[in-house]
């Protein structure tokens, strides 16, 4: 019997450690999304992709005022560090946020209030990226 007993407690014990991998491992999938990054709220309205030391997009996403950008590496080239960056300007006041840095997953998000004024938004993989034309306004 106390065989049996230490069986079933170790049984219990493994199914609870793999459930709980299973279950952190569907949120953090879920947040290299934009939305996923950005937050709730936010849509995709733009988006590049750059092909560089890795594959990554940047995305511009809108929520009626604040605009939200981050460059996020390709699923498959997710966990390979490269400099990322992604940056937006308003053009109102030439605002300028970004954020820069080796990732392995993605860089941002960054956040722009630009209700009634055009944003220029921007990314790069490395030494290869690109910025926006003045767009997006209103």
């Amino acid at each position: 019997m106390r065989k049996f007993k230490q069986a079933v407690t170790l049984a219990v014990g493994t199914a609870s450690a793999v459930a709980g991998m299973v279950a952190l491992g569907g949120p953090a999938s879920a947040a290299y999304s934009p939305a996923g990054v950005c937050g709730s709220g936010y849509s995709v309205i733009d988006q590049k992709t750059i092909y560089g030391s890795v594959t990554a997009t940047t995305y511009l996403l809108y929520n009626g005022s604040n605009n939200c950008v981050t460059t996020i590496t390709k699923s498959s080239d997710q966990g390979k560090k490269a400099k990322l960056c992604a940056d937006l300007q308003r053009r109102s006041d030439g605002k300028y946020v970004y954020d820069c840095g080796t990732y392995a997953y993605y860089a941002g998000p960054r956040y722009l209030y630009a209700k009634g004024t055009c944003i220029k938004w921007g990314g790069s993989v490395g030494d290869l990226g690109f910025t926006s034309a003045w767009e997006h306004c209103g």
